[in-house]
């Protein structure tokens, strides 16, 4: 197989591409012209030989959190960027990035974007893009026997069942959750939530223990594995984005939420990206100084 929908799975990372557990959250404020900020926080589960060694550690989460901040684009300054390695093993981040548009924010990983569309009513309709791997059928399948098809399918499942077990225990307690404070209140929303006590806010979330739920189900489909090798795709490839929203996210449909955006700025962007810009050099994070590591 060229890639199978497991890597998919790895794929969703939002801010990180990272072997083990993690969890990431993305909170987001935005103006009426699509400027903002985001609040970025990881967290990442290493283990027992990372926590013995804490000094290499906190140099670990270092030269982590220069590398979330260099490879993240569309970002116009960063501001209370912290970095720690816990006791547990675990590498933490937290940072404030501000963005002018929208659009062009992307984490380091790049598979995720943020559309951003006006309409002629006034309305805005912004979208989360998940960037899902697997590629586009070929213009000629290829001309398979029935006895090539149903190896194809017996070598997919095989491969699926061995790498399942390994996986589930990386996905199970994965967690990404993406926040939006909008400058209008959401007339429409599809797989995003509202946030109890949060005026304009919702939310979506990414439980790996729902990713793990999927593949499992996939993993038995062989109508599904003979429908894609069939059409010359990879025999686990990613569902349409529709359907994969459905499977993971609850509704089959796209990740969308459409407002009619107020005329204030929710904050002064100009004003604190300046001053963050001034506050912190980014480069290397010599300063200020990192977060102390967890005693």
């Amino acid at each position: 197989m060229r890639k199978n929908v497991f890597l998919l799975a790895v794929c969703l990372v939002a801010s990180v591409c990272l072997a083990g557990c993690f969890k990431v959250k993305q909170d987001f404020t935005v103006n009426p012209d699509g400027s903002g900020k985001v609040v970025c926080e990881i967290s990442i589960a290493g283990g027992p030989q990372a926590a013995a060694d804490l000094p290499a550690l906190q140099e670990e989460a270092r030269k982590e959190a220069a590398r979330i901040i260099s490879e993240t684009q569309g970002v116009t300054a960063w501001k209370d960027v912290t970095f720690s390695g816990e006791k547990d093993g675990r590498i933490n981040f937290k940072g404030t990035a501000y963005f002018k548009d929208i659009t062009k924010f992307t984490t380091s990983d790049q598979k995720v974007t943020i559309g951003w569309k006006p309409a002629a009513d006034g309305t805005v309709q912004l979208e989360l893009l998940l960037k899902l791997e697997g590629g586009p059928a070929p213009k000629e399948p290829p001309k398979l026997t029935e006895e090539q098809i149903k190896k194809n399918v017996a070598d997919a499942k095989t491969e699926m069942a061995q790498q399942l077990p390994m996986l589930a225990q990386t996905l199970n307690e994965a967690r990404m959750e993406w926040q939006f404070t909008l400058p209008g209140t959401a007339a429409n929303s599809v797989n995003f939530q509202p946030v109890a006590d949060k005026p304009n806010t919702l939310n979506l979330v990414f439980e790996g223990k729902k990713m793990v739920e999927y593949l499992k189900t996939l993993s038995e489909d062989e109508a599904y594995m003979r429908a894609n090798i069939v059409a010359g795709k990879d025999p686990t490839g990613p569902p349409p984005p529709e359907v994969f929203n459905e499977k993971i996210f609850g509704t089959n449909g796209r990740l969308t939420v459409t407002f009619k955006p107020g005329d204030k700025p929710l904050f002064d962007f100009a004003a604190e990206s300046e001053a963050a810009k001034k506050a912190m050099p980014i480069p290397g994070l010599e300063a200020p100084a990192p977060a102390t590591t967890t005693k």
